[in-house]
């Protein structure tokens, strides 16, 4: 199967100004009010992500179970501290970063 570019197609496709959808200014108010609304959640609140590269929970803040993680970087031995959803989680970062 032979693929060529052929010139006439560049002209089929339209500019970018054309593909959006071009809203009045009442419809970009009603949008941006929309967008408002179906944020979820207390703004006040805060939430880290889980520590642990397989884990994709968030967490608040005072919950979040603080670990120390031992591994190695080159032939330097490290620790450091990381906020965990759980004590699983950071048991099973501890051991993925185990020699």
């Amino acid at each position: 199967m032979n693929l060529q570019i052929r010139s006439t197609a560049d002209l089929m496709r339209k500019p970018a100004q054309t593909q959006a959808i071009s809203l009045s200014w009442i419809g970009v108010k009603v949008r941006l009010l929309c967008y408002t609304l179906a944020q979820k959640g207390d703004p006040d609140r805060e939430f880290i992500e889980c520590q642990y590269h397989l884990c994709q929970n968030d967490v608040e803040k005072e919950k979040a179970v603080k670990s120390r993680l031992h591994f190695r970087s080159g032939t330097m031995w490290l620790s450091e501290e990381r906020l965990y959803c759980c004590d699983r989680c950071a048991e099973c970062d501890q051991m993925a970063n185990e020699p």
